[in-house]
């Protein structure tokens, strides 16, 4: 290649140029670099704003030449266009002030045959990606390995080391807004790099990332439970992780919990979950919470005795609900006689959050 270059560069400046286009673009393929290192290397080379978007894929990224994110979702007009041939719908684009320069189809089109690799490296083919049928395989525990290792392939999952699997669910009417929502959330984790397929199973949204961490800050109509981190071919055990964290994100009047939740930060508490529904519902603690709840409404006894039990003091408690501490002091012997045990003692409290965690399992995800 140095070769060609030197003599290239004593004929054609403009065909050299194009050589070493192409030789850039054969470097990040062969270094195996994701979509963001791509758009960032086209705009630093072409030396003006680039970016790449998949549609089928949920991606969008556009990158300034001095290498900072754009944060418009539209491709300008002025842009010089490149399809990815890869069956998506997929494009990458170059935008200069001032019109196209004279190599800008050059590297447009390299970019473009450059992101078919690596958005099938990535992704996985197009046709697959947003497959429910192979995801679903995927999580399901009565496929052989031999067919769940073809539905990590095709979902793009072949070379990860680790997965995880998430379960969603909305807890609103608005099926639409959920579905918008968690493509979002989707492109957002693809723009860092990561790998995430999403799908419908039944009730809920499944999906499989590479990513560490989803975002927290989830819209309000949508719960998340995640499961631990796995290789591809574990993934069932992951979804089971998943399916069981997401229980313990049930919201009740008076216990507020938060809407996402990780199997891996519940320890001993994944213990409770084990057993059957009617059985929860049985226990004489989970029924005596209910009566408490059943007769106070408004939440607040509920309230009460769960930020005492955090809290571990009547003072404490008092400061988080604004309250005079013989206030709480009142509903903390209120709840007590109800229950039939003091609450206010370090193994009442104990028992008391165990309970509170049952009863709130014993809800099921409806």
């Amino acid at each position: 290649m140095h070769g060609l270059l030197l003599r290239l560069s004593g004929i054609d400046a403009e065909a050299e140029a194009a050589v070493r286009v192409i030789a850039a673009f054969d470097q990040l393929v062969a270094h195996r670099a994701d979509t963001g290192a791509l758009v960032r290397a086209a705009a630093g080379l072409a030396e003006c704003t680039a970016g790449i978007h998949d549609p089928l894929r949920g991606v969008f990224l556009s990158v300034s030449s001095d290498g900072r994110s754009v944060a418009s979702r539209v491709i300008p007009a002025t842009s010089t266009l490149a399809k990815v041939d890869d069956g998506s719908g997929a494009e990458v684009w170059l935008d200069r002030v001032g019109g196209p320069g004279p190599l800008d189809a050059i590297v447009a089109e390299r970019m473009a045959a450059a992101a078919a690799i690596i958005l099938d490296r990535i992704f996985g083919s197009a046709s697959y990606a947003i497959d429910p049928g192979a995801l679903e395989l995927l999580l399901s525990e009565q496929v052989s390995d031999v067919d769940r290792a073809r539905c990590a392939r095709l979902l793009g999952f072949s070379e990860a080391r680790a997965i995880r699997a998430v379960a969603f669910l909305c807890v609103g009417p608005q099926h639409d807004v959920t579905t918008r929502s968690l493509e979002s959330l989707t492109s957002q984790i693809r723009a860092g790099g990561d790998i995430m397929q999403l799908a419908k199973i039944g009730d809920l949204f499944a999906a499989i990332t590479t990513a560490d961490q989803i975002p927290a800050e989830l819209p309000a109509q949508i719960r998340a439970g995640v499961g631990q981190k796995v290789d591809p071919l574990k993934a069932p055990a992951s979804w089971a992780g998943a399916r069981t964290a997401l229980r313990f994100t049930v919201s009740l009047p008076g216990l507020k919990r938060p809407p996402l939740q990780s199997v891996e930060d519940l320890g001993p508490l994944i213990a409770l979950a084990n057993h059957p529904l009617d059985d929860l519902r049985a226990m004489h603690d989970v029924q005596a919470i209910t009566t408490v709840a059943a007769n106070d409404p408004s939440g607040e006894h509920i309230h009460t005795l769960d930020a005492f039990c955090r809290a571990g003091s009547l003072r404490r408690t008092a400061a988080e609900l604004y309250l005079h501490h013989t206030s709480v002091a009142a509903r903390i012997a209120h709840i007590s006689s109800a229950l039939g045990y003091a609450v206010d003692t370090p193994d009442g409290a104990f028992r008391a959050r165990i309970a509170l965690t049952l009863w709130q399992l014993s809800q099921g995800l409806d």
